[in-house]
């Protein structure tokens, strides 16, 4: 049965009926008839009986749902060391934020995004004093030292972007995560042309490296993975490490090494 919630549909179908029948009326007209056949002085009076009526408000669309905001990450930034993927390190903890992002972390699921400053004087940094890319970390394991800073064992996983930080009992953050390329024959095939050229630059047996080194030769085919691995050896300068840390495409980083792998020769 129709009621005054449906007073605009009602009208609609008068003004067309009335049309049919060769006397047409205009929109106006046929909400004032409606109005007056409903019992009210006027469309105006109708038209906010309408609109404080719970039943109408209640049948109107809802709104989208908002997305969910994303998890927040606790995070540890470091002074004077750039963290790659795949690199397993201690890192010592002692200002009280970095310290409580790790108990926020091994409250949850050990993970943390581990960060850069741009530079090492900072003793309390902002968004603005950290570099944008940096890597999720799973905390292996802590020691707690009797001056009351930690020892953390940490081991990188994955590239990401900081989106977002929040500064509050600790530094959290929103983070993109960045994935790896695919390999393809060209990234292997420039892979194992630095490879070649690693060899010679870190002066190593390929077939008896160092114990650091031993997973070097047998990474050429992963040229990402390689490419990270090799980066401590090659990359002597904290910027040089970090622009690495930032280039996602392992060609890339590859043909960077490569050049850098070049200078240190000529300066050699």
């Amino acid at each position: 049965m129709r009621d005054f919630r449906n007073a605009k549909a009602m009208a609609r179908t008068l003004r067309e009926d009335l049309a049919e029948r060769s006397m047409p009326i205009s929109h106006s007209d046929s909400l004032e008839l409606i109005a007056h056949a409903l019992g009210c002085k006027n469309w105006q009076t109708l038209s906010a009986a309408i609109e404080t009526d719970p039943l109408q408000a209640a049948a109107s669309p809802a709104a989208p749902p908002r997305p969910a905001p994303a998890p927040l990450v606790p995070v540890i930034p470091m002074r004077d060391l750039v963290l790659l993927p795949e690199m397993t390190v201690p890192v010592f903890a002692g200002r009280p934020k970095t310290l409580r992002a790790i108990e926020r972390a091994m409250a949850g699921d050990r993970r943390l995004f581990v960060v850069t400053q741009r530079s090492g004087e900072t003793d309390a940094p902002t968004e603005a004093d950290l570099f944008e890319i940096g890597v999720v970390a799973q905390i292996l394991q802590i020691q707690r030292l009797p001056d009351g800073s930690m020892k953390v064992m940490v081991q990188a996983e994955r590239r990401a972007r900081l989106v977002r930080l929040t500064d509050g009992e600790l530094l959290e953050a929103e983070l993109e995560a960045l994935p790896a390329p695919a390999s393809d024959e060209a990234g292997q095939a420039m892979a194992r042309e630095a490879l070649e050229r690693f060899v010679g630059f870190a002066h190593i047996d390929p077939a008896a490296p160092p114990l650091a080194m031993a997973r070097i030769p047998h990474m050429a085919g992963h040229p990402g993975a390689f490419a990270d691995l090799i980066t401590p050896h090659v990359a002597t300068r904290l910027d040089q490490a970090q622009e690495l840390l930032a280039t996602n495409d392992p060609a890339e980083r590859l043909r960077k090494l490569m050049a850098l792998m070049g200078e240190g020769r000529k300066a050699a």
